[in-house]
């Protein structure tokens, strides 16, 4: 709350008076250096070191998996050297953040989370650290997509839940991206976090000091001409610019703006992913056999040597001749048919009367190489004007490729009507036969009726 108190000249002035208890203040997860409404002079006080000191985290906001999908993000008030403390800018203004008890928050599966430090000031705007009326924090620890990280937030870890667990781990835990102070010496040697190498580094330079005392270390420049194998000299920081200007140089000499990723060990990735830019290519092969890239629209597989094999435990499956573009498979190639995906079925009229029109040929293929080897087949484009379904065109090569298993239903069809015809025939010529059969029985009756008469007649001529 505020009070108004008049001055010696006679000018009033607002005091803020804080309503929050030092016992509320005690439980409470953050607090901050200052909050607008404290005892100071607020505003002046936080933009004291603006500018001068870096944000980011000088100890402590340690994160550990909880349970499940939580993570808790530890204090370890017990210590007073490795106490959560953090500097956040906001504002125009430099806030101290200090944490006090451990918190746990609550992380989306299937996403990137990025936990974050975000501070909350604004000038006449209190927070519950002085009006225990307020529901605004001095600071919070939030979980945020990465895109939604904003200007002045301290980065804490994130954690790759993209691989659909439902319990953090330590493997999920990504400490590389935390907003790490330049002035945490100390915090850096006691703890694994965002720079492994450089505590390694301290821990070296450390041993090598002790064993031979500070005023014994020989240092040494680095240059192109250097031959020393000593493991007791110690390089400047010049001397480490040098070596990596030389590396890189040499690097750009020998392969210009490529960048390779080599690998001579087996390495093992528990989480997360490679992320390769459009046009960015994986080669294989020692002469650069197989390229992967992706175009930005499409994925490419390049290949200048060989073919293409996909195995099971060390048996062929599926093989791509990929200079006749001829695959193969030990198995059936099912094609989806379903009948619950179709509508506007319709029968297929007069199919022979197109077929009649279709020639099958025997031909070579100029675009391969094998002119050994005879095809039979179509031509798209006669085939396009007697049944265009059958034909597609493909703008990537300006061909036009024919669906044969399109025109298996379509010589199915016609196969069926020739059977229907067939069929119709065969019972007209089983008519007719049975016709044939009757007047073949009634021809050898009226014979033998004739012959009978041929008898009387001749008895009848005898007797005059």
């Amino acid at each position: 709350m505020s009070n108004v108190i008049t001055t010696n000249d006679g000018r009033p002035v607002e005091v803020q008076v804080t309503t929050v208890l030092v016992s509320e203040r005690a439980a409470m997860p953050l607090v901050t250096s200052l909050a607008y409404g404290e005892t100071h002079v607020s505003e002046m006080i936080n933009k004291a070191m603006y500018g001068i000191i870096s944000p980011g985290i000088y100890s402590g906001y340690t994160p550990q998996p909880g349970a499940g999908l939580n993570l808790s993000i530890m204090a370890d008030a017990d210590d007073p050297f490795i106490n959560g403390v953090a500097i956040v800018n906001i504002n125009g203004v430099q806030l101290r953040v200090f944490q006090q008890l451990d918190i746990s928050v609550l992380l989306t599966k299937n996403i990137v989370n990025a936990v974050i430090l975000r501070g909350n000031y604004e000038y006449g705007v209190l927070t519950n650290q002085v009006d225990s009326t307020s529901d605004i924090n001095p600071a919070d620890v939030l979980v945020v997509a990465v895109d939604d990280i904003e200007d002045g937030d301290v980065t804490l870890c994130y954690v790759d839940l993209t691989d659909g667990a439902t319990q953090v781990t330590e493997d999920h835990i990504n400490l590389r991206v935390r907003t790490t102070s330049n002035l945490d010496v100390y915090a850096h040697e006691l703890k694994e976090d965002a720079h492994p190498a450089y505590t390694d580094a301290i821990a070296d330079l450390y041993e090598i000091t002790q064993t031979l005392g500070d005023d014994k270390v020989a240092k040494a420049d680095i240059s192109s001409s250097v031959t020393s194998s000593s493991t007791e000299t110690v390089a400047s920081s010049n001397g480490l610019k040098t070596a990596y200007t030389l590396a890189a140089s040499k690097i750009s000499e020998a392969y210009g703006n490529t960048v390779y990723m080599r690998m001579d060990t087996y390495v093992r990735k528990t989480n997360g992913g490679f992320t390769f830019d459009d046009g960015v290519r994986l080669y294989y092969g020692t002469d650069n056999d197989v390229h992967n890239f992706h175009d930005g629209s499409n994925m490419y597989t390049q290949y200048y040597t060989g073919n293409h094999y996909m195995q099971y435990e060390n048996e062929t499956k599926f093989a791509f001749t990929l200079n006749t573009g001829i695959f193969l498979a030990t198995g059936n190639i099912g094609i989806t048919s379903d009948a619950r995906l179709k509508s506007n079925l319709r029968r297929l009229k007069n199919p022979m009367k197109d077929i009649r029109k279709a020639i099958g040929y025997i031909f070579k293929r100029i675009d391969l190489d094998d002119d050994d080897i005879d095809y039979i087949g179509f031509l798209a484009q006669q085939l396009l004007e007697i049944r265009p379904e059958c034909v597609t065109y493909n703008p990537d090569n300006d061909s036009y490729v024919v669906h044969y298993p399109i025109v298996t239903a379509w010589l199915l069809e016609g196969l069926k009507e020739i059977d229907v015809k067939q069929s119709k025939h065969a019972k007209d010529i089983g008519i007719l036969k049975r016709k044939n059969i009757s007047l073949s029985k009634q021809i050898i009756a009226m014979q033998a009726e004739m012959d009978s008469m041929r008898a009387d007649i001749k008895s009848l001529l005898k007797q005059k």
